[in-house]
């Protein structure tokens, strides 16, 4: 019997132990984020469900966009009151002139907030710092 040579293809069994237990390794990994995951998405559940209901008990018109100018969340006095719901984007809730002023607040990046008189007396955006905004009016 003869020693397999450097140029011989078959890897040695070192190798296959060193990928097993690698292998056995990212498989124990992906199983706890998994676990981690499965954790995360029921608190998201828990949480989406308290700000539902925030949202229906709030008496102000608030309304969240993302960066895209979209209707993420509303209250249920901003959905009776400015019309429109969660996809739409902002120009079919508000004016031009306060959706011009949302516009440039987002666009600017930075924590800011600006007034909205042509919405309301009162009524004003604020960014967030993950982008996006909350826009509040005492409504009518």
């Amino acid at each position: 019997m003869t020693a397999p040579t450097t140029d011989d293809p078959r890897p040695d069994l070192s190798e296959l132990r060193r990928a097993r237990a690698a292998l056995d390794a990212a498989a124990e990994q992906v199983s706890r984020l998994s676990a981690r995951l499965e954790v995360s998405d029921v608190r998201v559940d828990e949480l989406e469900t308290v700000l539902d209901v925030v949202l229906d008990l709030v008496p102000l018109q608030l309304v969240v966009v993302d960066r895209h100018r979209r209707v993420t969340a509303l209250s249920r006095a901003a959905a009776e009151g400015l019309g429109g719901g969660v996809g739409d984007p902002l120009g079919a809730l508000v004016d031009a002139e306060s959706a011009r002023r949302v516009g440039r607040l987002l666009d600017a990046g930075v924590p800011a907030e600006v007034d909205l008189p042509s919405l309301a007396v009162g009524a004003h955006a604020r960014a967030l710092p993950q982008g996006g905004a909350v826009i509040t009016s005492p409504g009518t």
